[in-house]
């Protein structure tokens, strides 16, 4: 399992607790537990004590008042047949006498948090169970109240009641003296509050996640059911025609289907995903439609991998960030496939956009843009001039350089920019289906040391977070990117390194429950060199070195972004020569020549693949098949700084700053399912091949190192293809003669049978296979 489906689970950890039951058999039981300090508190009428590490169960008065909410997650019309407060006992005690707390609802159809505002007042409603608490309270003991069915049946057929609400418990003193309880803030939080609920019968639930369809070729949709009996059945409709079944006794409580959108044609299109009882009565559904302007593939569409694909073709962009249009002879143009954001222009307008379309148009080039627009607003994206949006797009829209639309970079720098980023892409899609929309975020906030303030804003844009900001879980546009500099910034941020990185790309995809297409910035030089006024207070860094460069754009790729873009923005516009040029342009050809692979789907691979590098190191891998089975296996080593990160005795020598990197190589295992022994493995682009042992291969890492395995399909070679590129002809047959007699050999040098020898004997399987 990848680690983005690990992460993608761990969040919804307690949503698939409550569906473990998902067969609506008779008697559902399920436990509702608080998820955060606002989730149970005392209160008094000057303040809600939230955040106490334990709570009066009752109070010796009403002075203060005990609350605690849980997220209903029963279906409507169900019939509750059980329900039971459990309450974990600190031990504290007014004396040994029993005490008597009434249980009442509180009066809300969906009770908000208990923190702010104070709960002291919250009416309740009329109906209540009075609970006798022993005298002999005992520390860490659970005890259970009596039933509060007619509570919970009370709060589920409110006219309001929505699967998932909050109900809100309060306890009143009638009798006796005080009883302490945990909260949720009390040690690891297994000692809240717990509501347990047994249920019978009720609507299906259906809920759905996937990316926005409108330019999709086809997509994975996530499907989460509740309340479905044995005899039902879960069936996905698109446009009338079912796509994927599956019996009620057999539904998970996540299913995944496949979509494919390629034969659409232009027009509304629904689809409808139910539970549909024996007798046809639809018992639960999720309806989606939208409307395209395009017949079948779209020009440029999202593919079920969330590769972006040309005319159905995967595609791989490589970007600059305003890459000047008087610089186009560059060195650096042999470094891109694709602009981002309009070039340098005296001023901002449609015929300069235009131009630049047509000037990447002549150099081989799509573009993504534009970046910056007469209309948009500065700071508040909502103000943005839709009709000047439109008028863009309606002009451009049939370009034949034009890839995706960017509206907007790092709207997440300024507060409140959620609604109005999900707007342009709104309005983008009324007038264009042919075209992904993308956006970039500021990569920090996904991690910056896990500030609650930064994780926070960067929900805001992420479509598993931001249902309560805007009203129903939201993706922010077609691509989603973010920047994000660890050899820039490692002075300046203690946080701020490659594993620190590669936890953000994570975070992005995993938030976002990877439904679209990630994007991510590669930093290939300095952003600001000494002396340059844009540090600020900030601290000079080092350049990255060319190992680094590439180091980072593989370890990327590895973390699945599917968008790469070069920030050469600043540095590189006046430095000549161009410092890890040629690093970059073979990171260009690599790509070039494996994006196929790179966006195959990876669970194509059924082949398991893991890797156990030496104590104390990491290697990031993924894996993926070519067209004829062979097994490419891509591997990153992750290497963070030490403190200090920098030394420079002469602040303008720049050769005397450095990464305190530390040094040494290691050895790391991979063990791959079913490899036989003899296999020869040829590693990507570096002209050697390694001989496996039974069931896995070793290599040697060093700082920052890449390696691209390909592990041939069957596990074995043609015979006589010395240098792995698929077929037996000169080049082998010169490889062989060049170690002829040649002991200890390997595949790649010419040893065909494995025996350790370059001899007459592998001549002939040469021979033999000689232009296949």
């Amino acid at each position: 399992m990848n680690r983005v489906r690990q992460l993608r689970l761990g969040l919804l950890a307690v949503v698939l607790a409550a569906a473990a039951a998902s067969a609506a058999r008779a008697g559902v039981t399920v436990e509702f537990r608080p998820q955060a300090s606002g989730d149970d508190t005392f209160a008094m009428s000057s303040e809600s004590l939230y955040s106490n590490a334990t709570s009066y169960w009752p109070y010796r008065n009403n002075d203060r008042l005990p609350f605690a909410r849980f997220s209903c997650q029963i279906p409507a019309g169900a019939v509750i047949t059980e329900a039971r407060l459990k309450l974990c006992s600190n031990g504290g005690k007014g004396d040994a006498s029993p005490a008597t707390v009434r249980l009442q609802v509180v009066d809300r159809d969906d009770c908000p948090l208990l923190s702010t505002p104070n709960p002291f007042t919250y009416a309740v409603t009329p109906l209540y169970v009075d609970w006798v608490l022993p005298g002999a309270w005992t520390a860490d003991a659970w005890y259970a109240s009596p039933d509060l069915s007619a509570l919970v049946q009370d709060f589920i057929d409110r006219p309001g009641y929505q699967f998932g609400h909050h109900i809100g418990i309060r306890g009143s003193n009638v009798s006796g003296s005080y009883k302490v309880a945990y909260q949720w803030d009390y040690g690891d939080h297994s000692s809240a509050p717990i509501l347990e609920v047994t249920y019978t019968g009720g609507e299906a639930k259906v809920d759905l996640l996937m990316a926005d369809p409108e330019v999709r070729i086809g997509q994975k949709i996530y499907c989460r059911t509740f309340n479905v009996n044995d005899d039902d059945t879960l069936e996905a409709v698109l446009d009338g025609a079912v796509i994927f079944s599956r019996s009620g006794s057999q539904v998970q409580a996540e299913e995944m289907f496949t979509a494919d959108y390629s034969n659409l044609t232009a027009g509304e299109h629904t689809l409808a995903v139910r539970v549909v009882a024996p007798d046809r009565t639809v018992r639960g559904q999720s309806v989606r439609t939208w409307t395209t302007l395009h017949n079948g593939v779209p020009h440029v569409g999202i593919n079920v991998n969330n590769a972006l694909c040309i005319d159905g073709e995967p595609y791989l962009p490589i970007t600059s960030w305003m890459f000047d249009k008087d610089r186009f002879s560059d060195p650096l143009s042999t470094t891109i496939n694709t602009l981002l954001s309009v070039g340098w222009y005296p001023e901002v307008n449609l015929p300069n956009w235009q131009d630049y379309l047509g000037r990447g148009q002549a150099q081989g080039w799509y573009a993504a843009g534009p970046g910056s627009w007469a209309g948009k607003a500065s700071g508040h994206v909502i103000d943005s001039d839709l009709d000047s949006l439109a008028a863009y797009v309606a002009a451009t829209k049939d370009h034949p350089a034009l890839l995706t639309w960017f509206w907007d970079d790092e709207p997440d720098l300024y507060a409140d920019n959620a609604a109005g980023t999900r707007l342009l892409h709104e309005t983008t899609h009324q007038y264009d289906t042919n075209h992904p929309t993308w956006v970039n975020l500021v990569g920090y906030n996904f991690t910056h040391g896990d500030q609650g303030w930064s994780n926070n804003r960067a929900k805001e844009y992420c479509y598993l977070y931001n249902e309560p900001l805007l009203g129903e879980r939201t993706l922010m546009a077609d691509i989603v990117g973010l920047d994000y500099y660890p050899h820039e910034y490692s002075t300046h941020y203690d946080f701020c390194n490659l594993s620190d990185y590669l936890l953000a790309i994570d975070r992005l995809r995993a938030w976002n429950y990877d439904l679209v297409p990630t994007a991510s910035f590669i930093q290939p030089c300095d952003e600001a060199a000494p002396g340059n006024p844009r540090l600020g207070s900030r601290t000079w860094s080092p350049p990255p070195t060319g190992p680094q460069v590439k180091n980072l754009v593989w370890l990327t790729l590895i973390h699945e972004v599917k968008v790469l873009s070069w920030f050469h923005h600043f540095e590189w516009v006046t430095n000549d020569p161009r410092p890890n040029l040629s690093a970059m342009q073979e990171t260009v050809a690599w790509i070039t020549d494996l994006t196929p692979v790179i966006l195959s789907a990876g669970e194509d691979v059924t082949t398991g693949v893991s890797v156990t590098p030496a104590d104390g190191y990491r290697v990031d891998i993924m894996t993926r098949l070519d067209d004829q089975e062979n097994l490419y296996v891509f591997s990153g080593e992750v290497r963070d700084w030490g403190d200090p990160v920098y030394i420079w005795p002469d602040p303008e020598d720049t050769s005397t700053a450095y990464f305190n990197i530390p040094q040494g190589s290691f050895t790391a295992r991979f063990d791959v399912e079913g490899l036989p022994a003899g296999t020869a493995i040829a590693v990507y682009g570096e002209d050697r091949a390694i001989t496996s042992e039974a069931g896995y291969f070793e290599d040697t890492f060093d700082v920052h190192d890449v390696h691209i395995y390909v592990v041939p399909a069957g596990g074995a070679p043609l015979g006589g293809d010395a240098n792995l590129d698929g077929q037996v002809d000169l080049d082998d047959f010169v490889i062989l003669k060049q170690n002829f007699g040649a002991a200890n050999a390997s595949w790649n040098q010419g040893d065909f049978n494995g025996d350790g020898d370059v001899d007459l004997d592998d001549f002939v399987i040469l021979k033999q296979t000689f232009g296949n």
